[in-house]
């Protein structure tokens, strides 16, 4: 009678609750950890590329090198803009007050 409720769900409940704890309590200070890692290993790839790549494809063949460099440096600006672009945005907040007609409507006898 001691473990009724223990089952493969109430276990994993149990075992995940000090991860959700942390990551409750400690969002903000995880959330620059993240952008510094993301911004960490972009910048490592980006100076492989330069260190490693360019002077590769440049003995290859320097036409195709200026091609990957203008469709390198086209994904670069977009990734570094969008990323930037989602750290600065709010996250903006759900409406306290109305419904969501889409949600409301799928279910009438709720």
């Amino acid at each position: 009678e001691l473990f009724v409720h223990l089952d493969q769900g109430y276990a994993a409940d149990v075992v995940m609750e000090p991860m959700i704890w942390f990551v409750d309590n400690f969002t903000k200070c995880l959330g620059p950890l993240f952008v510094a890692c993301v911004v960490t290993l972009m910048s490592a790839v980006i100076v492989i590329s330069y260190w490693i790549g360019l002077p590769y494809w440049w003995e290859r063949n320097c036409y195709v090198t200026v091609g990957l460099l203008v469709v390198g440096h086209w994904l670069l600006v977009n990734t570094l803009f969008h990323y930037y672009m989602g750290v600065v945005t709010p996250p903006g907040y759900p409406p306290q007050d109305s419904l969501i007609p889409e949600a409301v409507s799928i279910c009438k006898k709720c």
